[in-house]
């Protein structure tokens, strides 16, 4: 892995918050509550502006099969 902040704002950060899958199928009081305490979280660290926003980001590499085929099980082929 390696290190790939993002550039962002506090509404930044709170759009990601609100766009991640387990926060957005709350229902609307656990989810509003949860926004309310991100904020707050924010806010408490004075955050003004555009600042770095960290992100780590994994690249996992595969190696290319030629022959699809070669390989599979042999009790498959």
């Amino acid at each position: 892995s390696f290190s790939n902040p993002v550039s962002t704002t506090v509404q930044g950060v709170l759009d990601r918050v609100r766009s991640t899958s387990f926060v957005a199928l709350l229902d609307d009081e656990p989810r509003t509550a949860l926004l309310h305490d991100a904020a707050e979280l924010l806010a408490a660290h004075r955050l003004d502006g555009t600042f770095e926003y960290p992100h780590d980001t994994r690249v996992y590499l595969c190696p290319r099969r030629d022959d699809p085929v070669a390989s599979l099980p042999s009790a498959l082929r």
